[in-house]
């Protein structure tokens, strides 16, 4: 004989089980807010690695080179203009004079950005903390749980009851605890609300990130065609001067 499935008693269908179905629900709205906010991150790295480790390089490599080329063109220039050594010489020194103008200052915001990722990953370190001493906590609860368990499961129930002393006072109790468990749990409803409306808005500003960092990729991509036809036309000028 199959056994019937359970029904729900008063004593669990009372306060409790709505209780238990908002803490719940908090856990799944919890969980899926980390999900989003993980593939916003791992989004977000993506994004950067192109835009500070691909694009930055490839304008870097260009910069090195456009610099080049226009002291090629200069001395070149200078030379077929019968333009004294000294003048040639101080206008292809002020086009080096701005590239480590440019480089400089570009040095200094690479230092910006890295002490950025730094400071994130001080934040990452204490996050991970946080999460451990959490898992712990957890730990610690689910194991004394189970200690509690196995009494319950070896000693007389009955004389368990007995050393209740008034069963009205546990009600108050429970009551109370209720209350403020509810409150908690209504609090954080709320700042799930504000983390799911962050974590949206941060994913529509990586999608706009994203087409900038494409359009940008684009754009470099055109450019070097450029650069590479000017270091064609500057290796013509030395063999020319050869």
């Amino acid at each position: 004989m199959t056994k019937p499935p359970a029904t729900i008693t008063k004593q669990v269908a009372y306060i409790y089980y709505e209780l238990e179905a908002l803490v719940d629900a908090n856990k799944l709205r919890a969980y899926t807010n980390r999900i989003r906010i993980a593939e916003n991150t791992h989004v977000g790295m993506e994004l950067a690695n192109a835009a500070f480790n691909e694009s930055r390089q490839l304008l870097n490599d260009a910069c090195q080179a456009i610099v080049r080329n226009k002291k090629v063109i200069l001395q070149h220039q200078g030379s077929q203009a019968d333009c004294p050594d000294e003048l040639t010489r101080g206008i292809v020194d002020q086009a080096e004079l701005d590239y480590l103008e440019r480089r400089s200052s570009l040095n200094k915001a690479v230092l910006g950005i890295n002490q950025k990722l730094s400071d994130i990953n001080t934040q990452l370190v204490a996050m991970i903390g946080e999460i451990l001493k959490t898992n712990d906590e957890l730990l610690e609860y689910n194991l004394d749980s189970l200690v509690s368990g196995d009494q319950f499961a070896q000693q007389d129930y009955a004389e368990t009851l007995s050393q209740i002393e008034r069963v009205d006072e546990l009600t108050t109790e429970n009551l109370d605890k209720h209350q403020a468990v509810f409150e908690k749990a209504q609090d954080n409803l709320d700042s799930l609300e504000g983390v799911y409306d962050s974590a949206t808005r941060n994913k529509e500003a990586l999608l706009e990130l994203r087409g900038r960092v494409d359009a940008q990729k684009e754009k470099i991509t055109h450019m070097w065609g450029h650069v590479e036809a000017q270091q064609e036309f500057c290796f013509d000028l030395i063999q020319e001067s050869d």
